[in-house]
């Protein structure tokens, strides 16, 4: 038995004094492993035939998953994930610990994306429709991330492509443009045919040279 001094609140609520709580007895990985040697269900007699079923169906799914549950919240290092995937480090496969507030999940297949939806899904449900459930999010089609990114990088690639014949056929105008004819120069409005000492003679002039008598 391990003693803990309560909180404020806690010992308001229950008229003061400390409080005392059983910690979960420790997992041996060793004995886990040796539980799910023969059938992939480590968990108490009562759910060992409906884990069995599931474990069965996922099989036909082409999972190979492994299910341990426990009447208690196990005691395993960091907690029960930190157990699934030392499982899943010794093992293999897809493997799922239940505790009942707790749930671990780790596989060498499935995205920890979709583990966490699953999980998600099954929070503060019953071990057994828990395992249901969760099979059943695993084995559904999943977003087809391959073909979106490969969807993806073709759109890039096209862009890339467009934006480089786009830059080139710019240079290639602007090269053009340069070697055509010089534009004419502005003159300053006393352009003529002629120089500035033949300039047109203003009218009503007499140029002729009158003789002396």
């Amino acid at each position: 038995m391990r003693s803990f001094k309560a909180g404020p609140v806690t010992e308001m609520l229950a008229s003061g004094g400390p409080f005392r709580a059983e910690a979960p007895p420790a997992v041996n990985l060793n004995e886990v492993l040796a539980g799910l040697a023969d059938d992939n269900v480590h968990a108490p007699e009562g759910d060992v035939d409906a884990f069995r079923d599931i474990v069965s169906q996922a099989a036909d799914e082409g999972i190979d998953l492994k299910i341990v549950a426990f009447p208690y919240n196990p005691w395993y290092g960091g907690g029960p994930r930190d157990l699934a995937n030392d499982i899943g480090a010794a093992d293999g496969g897809t493997v799922l610990v239940l505790g009942p507030n707790v749930i671990g999940t780790y596989s060498d297949s499935i995205s920890r994306f979709a583990l966490e939806g699953a999980q998600i899904e099954i929070a503060r449900r019953e071990h057994a429709e828990a395992a249901a459930i969760f099979l059943e999010q695993i084995a559904a089609p999943g977003f087809p991330w391959t073909g979106v990114t490969f969807s993806l990088l073709f759109i890039v690639a096209a862009v890339i492509v467009f934006t480089r014949w786009w830059t080139r056929r710019g240079y290639d105008f602007e090269a053009d443009g340069a070697v055509g004819p010089a534009p004419e120069s502005v003159s300053d409005g006393r352009r003529s045919g002629s120089s500035s000492s033949g300039a047109p003679e203003a009218p009503g002039s007499d140029t002729t040279t009158s003789s002396r008598n």
